[in-house]
Formats: structure tokens, sequence, C-alpha cells
């Protein structure tokens, strides 16, 4: 699970951003019962060894969903005219995977981009720390002048249209589609426009991901 004193990759990507520290020092730890007996290490260590097996869960369910759509896509074959081009699977950002793909399976397809878009949103608390919602919280995190998150080097004009080009799309998907898709049961979507919808919300989620703090 650690390598070089760092969550293996395959793991870092399917759990919350909040578990990561946690369950790095819950390693650490249950190494450390290791030189005990069996029932003093499951009285002191059980929340540690609790956590990883909490781990070890999200990254099974997370494998599982990637497979079965991996299995379906197989079975279709090719997206579009062009062979090479990636297969729905491979646009998929993992937390969009956990949080949505199930409820797309289902046939829920409401509810998998209403998850996929508060899985994104969770993303962001998760890396500012903030309790906010909405506007307010895209605001504060990714705002031109003293959002704590920025997309690129907002020095450049560039990367200033970046910066404010993405706080704009963050709050138009909580408004276009958030608030749309939580405030009535009724929907438009077919299993082409949710699919469509939860690629586009993997790209925020890549986005946030790979957003760094602001100096």
């Amino acid at each position: 699970m650690i390598a070089n004193d760092e969550l293996v990759p395959e793991l870092r990507k399917v759990i919350p951003a909040t578990a990561i520290l946690p369950l790095k020092r819950a390693i650490e730890i249950a190494r450390g019962a290791a030189s005990y007996s069996r029932g003093t290490a499951e009285k002191q260590y059980g929340g540690a060894v609790a956590l990883i097996k909490n781990a070890l869960q999200w990254l099974a369910k997370a494998q599982a969903a990637t497979a079965e759509v991996a299995v379906e896509n197989a079975a279709s074959g090719p997206i579009g005219l062009v062979s090479a081009f990636p297969r729905v699977e491979d646009l998929l950002h993992p937390e969009i995977v956990a949080h949505a793909v199930p409820l797309f399976r289902n046939g829920h397809l409401r509810d998998a981009v209403l998850n996929g878009v508060i899985a994104v949103f969770d993303m962001i608390r998760a890396r500012t720390g903030l309790s906010l919602d909405g506007k307010e919280l895209v605001g504060q995190a990714f705002g031109l002048d003293n959002g704590s998150l920025i997309f690129s080097e907002v020095d450049s004009l560039s990367g200033k249209s970046d910066q404010k080009g993405f706080l704009m799309i963050f709050e138009g998907v909580y408004t276009g589609v958030r608030n749309v898709k939580a405030h009535s049961l009724a929907h438009d979507l077919t299993e082409a426009k949710a699919t469509q919808y939860l690629v586009t919300l993997s790209l925020l989620a890549r986005r946030v991901e790979e957003c760094k703090p602001r100096a």
C-alpha cells in the first residue's frame, strides 16, 4: 500500500483526499503493532486496521466499477469512427467511477450526474478545507486575486484566462447542472448525454486534483 513513504498511485486515486494523511498514519501505526500480541494490537490499533480495510474496499470498489465499464465497451466496439479514440472508461476520473458509474449502470442517470457534481465539489472542499458550497466555495477556492488554489501561473495573461475561465465553468456546472438536477426528479438525460456529463465532470475533477496552492 505504501512505496517510498507514499501511498501507491492506484490507492491514492480512489480514496478521498481527506483520508490520505490518516491512512498513511494508520499504516505506520499498524506496522508498529507487529511486536505486540494479537489481542493487544487489536485493542490499541483497531482504528488503524479499520481505516486500512476501508481503503482496500475503496480500491476494490473502484476497480470493479472500472472493469464493468470496460467489459461493456469492449462488447459494443470502439466509440465513433476513429478506432484509436479513447474508450469511455479511460476518460473517467476515479472519483467519478466510484460515485457515479454504479448509479449509471443501474439506470439512475439523474442521480449519477448529480453524484458526479457532488464528488467534484467534495474534492474542492478537501483541497481547501472550506465547508462552503456553490458559488461561494468556487470563489474562495479559485478566485483570480486571492483564491487558495490556482490552475496555472496567474502572473501571465494566459494563466489569468485559465483561472478565470475555469472558475466560471465550475460556477456554471453548479448552477446549470447540480441545481437543476437536485430540484426536480424530471430530467432529459439519455445514456449518451449522461455519459458526456460524466466525462466533463472527470475533466473538472482532474483540474481540481492537479491545481496548486497559491504561493
